[in-house]
This record gives C-alpha cells, sequence and structure tokens, in this order.
C-alpha cells in the first residue's frame, strides 16, 4: 500500500489506462498547464497535444467533442473545472450520450467519461460550489460516481474509462487533497458497489463527499456515547446498490442520509423511499436526512457554514432516538 492524495490517485488511472490502450484520450480546459481544477504533472511527462488536449472554455463544445468521439472509436476522457457548467452540455449527456445505447437497439455505444469537480472548499460563490449529483440522475442511460477516497477514485475511473456506457465522475473540491492508502498492485473497483467503511449495530449512515469525513469523525465520538454507527459510501448514484443499504437497515433499524447537494429532491429522498418501500417492516424510527438546505453558496468564509456541517448531521442522529 501507498498514501497519494485523491488528485493524483486520479492521474495514476489516467496513466496507467493512456499507456494501456491508445484509443483513451484526455483532454479538457488547462490540462496542459494545471491551472485548472486538475493538474496533470505525470501526464504532461509522457504524452504530447494529441493525447492531452487543452480546449476553450466551452462545456457545450467539450461535451458534445466527447460524444462524437465515443462514436468515431475512441474512449475519451473530457474533463470540465466546475460541476455547475454540467449545465452547459447538458444536452449532449442527455439527449446524446445517454440515449445512443437506446435509439441503436444496443449496436452502437458510447464509451466516454466525464469528470469534474464540485462542492465547497475554494470560496468561489454561487456559480462555481454546487453539487450536481441529482441533476443528471434522473436521466436513463448514464452512469454517476461519486467517490470519495482515493483508492475509490483511481479503481473507479480505471473501471470507467473500461466502460462501454458515458459516465460523470463528480470529484468533491474539499478532498482533492485529502491523502489515502491505495494498493500499488493494478486494480479496478467495480462500479455500482456500495462499500461499507464501518460496521455498527445501532444506525445505518449512508454518505459521500464531504460528509462522509463528518459521518466518520462522528462515528468515533458517538460511540462513547454508546451510539454504533455502520457507516455506508455509496460510491455511485446510477447504478446504486440499494442491497447493501437496505440489509444495513435491516440489521440496524434506523437510517440517516447526508449530502452536500442540497435536500430537495436530492439523493437522500431516493434513498429513503427505496429503503421504506422495501424495509419499512425493520425501521424502530422514521428515516432522516442531513443535507445542504435550499439556498445559493456564499462566496469565501461563509460558504462552510451554509452546506450542511458537522454538528448538523449529530443533531440528526440524536434525533434518531427522540
Amino acid at each position: 500500500m501507498k498514501k497519494i492524495t485523491l488528485n493524483n490517485a486520479l492521474d495514476e488511472a489516467y496513466l496507467e489506462e493512456m499507456l494501456r490502450d491508445e484509443d483513451v484520450i484526455l483532454f479538457g480546459e488547462d490540462v496542459q498547464t494545471g491551472c485548472g481544477a486538475t493538474s496533470h504533472p505525470l501526464l504532461a511527462q509522457n504524452f504530447g497535444p494529441d493525447r492531452l488536449i487543452p480546449m476553450p472554455i466551452t462545456e457545450q463544445l467539450i461535451c458534445n467533442s466527447a460524444v462524437g468521439m465515443a462514436l468515431a472509436g475512441m474512449r475519451p476522457i473530457a474533463e470540465l473545472g466546475f460541476e455547475d457548467f454540467l449545465s452547459l452540455g447538458f444536452d449532449a449527456l442527455a439527449n446524446q450520450a445517454a440515449k445512443i445505447r437506446f435509439w441503436s437497439h444496443g449496436k452502437v455505444k458510447c464509451p466516454m467519461v466525464v469528470v469534474t469537480c464540485g462542492g465547497v472548499g475554494a470560496g468561489c460563490g454561487c456559480n462555481h460550489s454546487q453539487k450536481a449529483e441529482a441533476w443528471l440522475a434522473n436521466v436513463p442511460g448514464l452512469k454517476i460516481l461519486c467517490p470519495t477516497t482515493a483508492a475509490d477514485t483511481k479503481g473507479m475511473m480505471k473501471a470507467a474509462i473500461r466502460d462501454d456506457d458515458p459516465v460523470l465522475f463528480l470529484v468533491n473540491r474539499s478532498l482533492q487533497y485529502v491523502e489515502d492508502e491505495i494498493p500499488e498492485e493494478d486494480y479496478i473497483v467495480p462500479l455500482g458497489k456500495a462499500r461499507i467503511a464501518k460496521e455498527g449495530k445501532d444506525l445505518t449512515v449512508v454518505c459521500w463527499h464531504r460528509p462522509y469525513t463528518y459521518v466518520m469523525e462522528l462515528a468515533e465520538e458517538l460511540k462513547e456515547e454508546g451510539i454504533d454507527l455502520e457507516v455506508i459510501d455509496p460510491r455511485s448514484m446510477c447504478p446504486f446498490d440499494k442491497e447493501t443499504i437496505i440489509t444495513s437497515v435491516r440489521k440496524t433499524g434506523r437510517l440517516l442520509v447526508t449530502h452536500e447537494a442540497p435536500y430537495k429532491f436530492g439523493p437522500c429522498a431516493e434513498i429513503i423511499t427505496t429503503v421504506v418501500e422495501e424495509a419499512m417492516d425493520s425501521l424502530k424510527a422514521a428515516p432522516v436526512r442531513a443535507c445542504t438546505p435550499m439556498t445559493a453558496i456564499p462566496s469565501l468564509s461563509p460558504e462552510m457554514d451554509t452546506v450542511v456541517t458537522k454538528e448538523q448531521i449529530r443533531k440528526a442522529v440524536y434525533q434518531m432516538w427522540d
């Protein structure tokens, strides 16, 4: 095992897959200069402008180009600097890439990965700090991945690049430089399989990205109070591993879902609804969600008080026993 940051893990995945398959290319905003959301020193040392392609800040062009490259037989990785601007590439993702399998009756594939960073952590304000996993989760045909650790980031990216369907790969900005242990040997993480980060018996907590770090801290603190959390990182929204969560809830009898995206119509609603529909008889208390309120994210330091906080999650845990 070795310890590297999430950003470095992403770079390693790119490098290994680009060396393995010459059809894999990376293009996007500032991919050569490192001035964008991510930098690629490993790639710049190994590839020229034919495999590492800088693009103008035109998300619509980037996403549509990825679709065209995929249809031409390549395996493009398209990088957008900010998750917020997936909105500009929405047509390419929702109406083109996601539909190709359907309108071609399975005869045509669209192997592409769109990578972008979202969430607070840089003080960039309401136009550059949003979490968008729910925006496209309602679109059949897209795979949506939300890795939290460096190990999952590398393994899931390698799996995403090899996948024959369009994949949206969402990186959390506040976790980019967090170090984590990853295997030294080649590996992939299967898509659509949740990870039980910590086993427990009293309460199932489903979380990812920034709230995951809070929950893991709370798990140790609440243990001293006699509350034993079982922590599940779903790792992907689509495909979604409901079986792991339902099995956990049948054991603990309680469910809390927390994420950085706003609570209204967010992933929390789908997860809670699924559990209520399929494991209602196991619940000892009503499921609870702890998420960001329906508000725009302010610039600079106030952003940390606007999104879901560790204390908000703690209060949600206590609510399960009120």
